[in-house]
C-alpha cells in the first residue's frame, strides 16, 4: 500500500471511521492528515487545540493555523506521524464533530 494522506475541508465533510478504519489498515505507517479548514465556536475551539495536542505528545510533527474571530475559530492543521501517534487526535476530533 503506498502513503496514506488525506485532506479535509470541513469537519461536516470529517469522516472519522473511516479515516479510523483506514488507519487499523495501515498500522505504524507514517502519514500526513490535512484539514484545511475546521471551524470552531468559542466554546470548541479549546477542545479542538487538545485534540491537536494529543498527537504532540505522542510524537507526532503538528502544525496548526488558527485565525481567531469573535465568535469562532478557523484552524487549518497538518499533522504527520504513526497511525498509532494520530489516532487519539482523531478519535477526539470525531467526538467534536458529532456534538457539533
Amino acid at each position: 500500500a503506498g502513503p496514506m494522506s488525506t485532506t479535509t475541508t470541513r469537519l461536516d465533510d470529517f469522516d472519522p471511521v473511516g479515516m479510523l478504519a483506514e488507519f487499523a489498515a495501515h498500522r505504524s505507517e507514517m502519514v500526513t492528515v490535512r484539514f484545511d479548514h475546521i471551524e470552531a465556536g468559542a466554546l470548541t475551539r479549546r477542545h479542538v487545540r487538545a485534540a491537536f495536542n494529543l498527537a504532540r505528545i505522542r510524537g507526532a510533527e503538528v502544525e496548526v493555523r488558527e485565525e481567531r474571530g469573535w465568535l469562532d475559530s478557523v484552524f487549518a492543521v497538518r499533522m504527520r506521524g504513526t497511525t498509532e501517534q494520530l489516532r487519539p487526535s482523531l478519535l477526539a476530533l470525531a467526538a467534536l464533530a458529532e456534538e457539533a
